[in-house]
C-alpha cells in the first residue's frame, strides 16, 4: 500500500505490519501451484482450489492464531488425490 490508503489504513488499525500486499501473495500461491505442476489439479479438483485460496485469507489472520506446523501440507504431493 502507499500514499493515503496506507496513512488512513494505520490510523484505523495502528498495530497493524505492512509486509506486503494482497495481490502479491496471491500471485506468489499461483507461482507455486504452477511451479509445483499442480495447476491441472488447481482448475479441476474444487477443494484443492478451495485450499489454496484460503492461504490468501491466512492475510487477515491474527499471527497468534495461525498454527506453526498446520495438520495437512497442502502443496505435499503425498496429499494429493
Amino acid at each position: 500500500m502507499t500514499g493515503w490508503i496506507l496513512d488512513d489504513s494505520l490510523s484505523v488499525f495502528p498495530s497493524a505490519v505492512v509486509t506486503g500486499c494482497h495481490f502479491h501473495l496471491g500471485q506468489s500461491v499461483m507461482r507455486k501451484v504452477n511451479e509445483l505442476g499442480l495447476k491441472t489439479i488447481y482448475t479441476s479438483d474444487q477443494e484443492f482450489a478451495l485450499h489454496a485460496r484460503m492461504l490468501y485469507g491466512l492475510a487477515y489472520v491474527p499471527a497468534a492464531d495461525v498454527p506453526t506446523q498446520p495438520p495437512l501440507r497442502l502443496f505435499d504431493p503425498q496429499c494429493l488425490p
